[in-house]
């Protein structure tokens, strides 16, 4: 006869998950940004103490511990790499940093890195990922003539239409991505090849 409190447990199968759904039955466990418009089929050689960041969109909730990335070639001896993930903030700008790797290793060829970070929720939504080198490996990239949906606006040419696809800016001397970036440059079609990297799911 008194009050009680029934919770009722949701059956796995029945839950609603999202879409895509992302398995690992058959490879990799990871996710790329949707918004590309063609495969990562051309490679970068990236400038040193150059921070490339890339718009990513997600269109589910995703735990991501970590990054892939395809290095073709080393960035010579004693080389370092950094990868990140920070929020978009309402004016397409980077916010604050949410992940970041430890230093990784980039004075041998390593194909596919994939360095971890603390395992983070990720809501549905723009971000971007980060990357630095303190040497200039290749990596598996996006080709320069590729266009994709961009939250960034078109290239201030006057002569182009061209969507702005990456930002950078030099951070000569880093030893860790900073949280707040400021100041770049833009990256669109036909300019640059952009570096491929996906976030590695749990």
């Amino acid at each position: 006869g008194s009050a009680a409190d029934v919770y009722l447990a949701n059956i796995a199968e029945a839950s609603a998950t999202g879409l895509p759904i992302i398995s690992s039955a058959y490879g990799r466990k990871a996710v790329m940004s949707s918004h590309w418009n063609v495969y990562a089929s051309s490679t970068l050689t990236v400038t040193a103490d150059r921070l490339y960041l890339l718009p990513c969109r997600l269109d589910s909730t995703y735990d991501v511990n970590g990054f892939y990335i395809d290095m073709n070639t080393a960035g010579a001896a004693s080389t370092k790499a950094r990868i990140g993930l920070y929020r978009m903030k309402s004016d397409g700008q980077p916010g604050a940093l949410i992940v970041e790797t430890a230093d990784i290793d980039t004075s041998v060829t390593a194909t596919i890195l994939s360095p971890s970070v603390t395992q983070t929720r990720i809501d549905p939504g723009w971000y971007y990922i980060g990357i630095v080198n303190s040497g200039t490996p290749t990596y598996q990239a996006y080709p320069s003539s590729a266009i994709g949906i961009s939250p960034l606006g078109l290239a201030s040419d006057a002569t182009s239409m061209l969507p702005i696809q990456a930002i950078y800016k030099s951070i000569a001397g880093w030893s860790a991505l900073p949280a707040d970036p400021t100041g770049f440059t833009t990256l669109s079609p036909g300019s640059a090849s952009i570096p491929a990297i996906a976030l590695k799911l749990v």
